[in-house]
């Protein structure tokens, strides 16, 4: 009965340990000061470069519409129309955070100095 115990003891401290692990990886990956999904769920309309920046670990650096900024297909437009291909956000600046070699990237739209739009790609594998 004492193996048992013994045992069933084992087992709960690797679980304890192996959860605590997970957990101190995740809170690592996603802490304040690097690029990830989580910060981007953080970022809101309104906020500032210097938050932005705090944020994502850095000054991100700027991009045109036409150098740096990503396009997606607008529906609506007809297929021969020049406009069919969109920004991926619109504003009066832009600035692009990258991880790795565009492994993972988020940008921002900034309207009168704040954020109004912003977006997220992260390579899959």
């Amino acid at each position: 009965m004492q193996n048992r115990w013994n045992r069933l003891l084992a087992f709960v401290a690797f679980a304890v340990l192996l959860v605590g692990g997970v957990l101190v990886l995740a809170a690592w990956f996603n802490r304040p000061g690097v690029v990830s999904w989580a910060n981007y769920e953080r970022i809101q309309p309104g906020m500032t470069v210097e938050q932005l920046e705090r944020l994502l670990g850095g000054q991100g650096y700027e991009v045109t519409e036409t150098n740096g900024l990503p396009g997606v297909v607008d529906h609506d437009v007809p297929f021969d129309h020049p406009k069919r291909i969109k920004p991926v956000v619109s504003g009066e600046r832009y600035l692009k955070w990258n991880v790795g070699e565009n492994d993972r990237t988020v940008i921002v739209s900034l309207k009168d100095g704040v954020v109004a739009e912003k977006w997220f790609w992260e390579l899959s594998l």
